[in-house]
């Protein structure tokens, strides 16, 4: 990734605005446009799940009589949750539906078996079933949220030119404030959005993610893992 100054991104949308020599649009918009830019292409890219962006492992502790983790303040998506089996040996978790909340609770009571706990994000915490195994040593791997862009020295990872996405989004913006047309940007715009989109996707070219296997071989699966 190519890194970029918000200072640079504003002079390259005052270009391409034919702003450069006049102050109709303030500072402060100026970079609160290049923010909304931003948080656009960044939204693009989180969600062809590339991990562009993701954070981890982050270790954290369900303690004994515990059964909820608080999320990151800056936690957006989250890519998995894996629980330590022993040392430095972690297993990925799976997901419980809502629905089910309470299914796996009464099943382990039937015949004595051991369900492996599992988890469900809700509201800002992740939650453990059940709720008696919650407690044991855990990572986090996950993408955070943007960062807010308030100064112009600031900056920003650009990937292969794309941060030009910012630039004609920021031009925009400011050419409809002064009720300019903007329908030339907007096709330039949607042209990088296209260009964004086909080359997001397979970051690792030499290998295609496989689909996961999440499938449970018999009714007992659901028990035991």
């Amino acid at each position: 990734m190519s890194v970029v100054t918000v200072a640079s991104l504003i002079d390259q949308a005052k270009q391409k605005a034919d702003m450069e020599n006049r102050n109709f649009v303030k500072p402060a918009e100026w970079i609160q446009y290049i923010n909304d830019g931003y948080k656009e292409l960044y939204d693009i890219l989180v969600s062809k799940f590339e991990d562009y962006y993701t954070l981890g492992p982050v270790p954290f502790t369900i303690a004994n009589g515990a059964t909820t983790y608080d999320l990151p303040s800056d936690f957006y998506k989250l890519r998995g949750v894996d629980r330590s089996n022993g040392g430095s040996n972690f297993i990925p978790l799976l997901p419980f539906n809502f629905n089910d909340r309470n299914r796996r609770t009464f099943y382990r009571r039937w015949g004595g078996i051991e369900p492996t706990v599992r988890y469900r994000i809700f509201n800002n915490k992740l939650i453990f079933n059940p709720s008696d195994q919650a407690p044991g040593q855990y990572q986090l791997w996950y993408i955070p949220q943007a960062a807010d862009i308030t100064t112009d020295t600031q900056t920003i990872e650009g990937v292969n030119g794309w941060e030009e996405y910012i630039v004609f989004s920021a031009a925009i913006d400011a050419l409809a404030k002064e009720e300019s047309d903007v329908s030339v940007y907007e096709m330039a715009k949607n042209q990088m959005l296209q260009r964004i989109q086909a080359l997001a996707a397979n970051r690792d070219a030499g290998q295609v993610d496989t689909v996961g296997d999440v499938t449970r071989a018999g009714y007992y699966d659901d028990l035991l893992y």
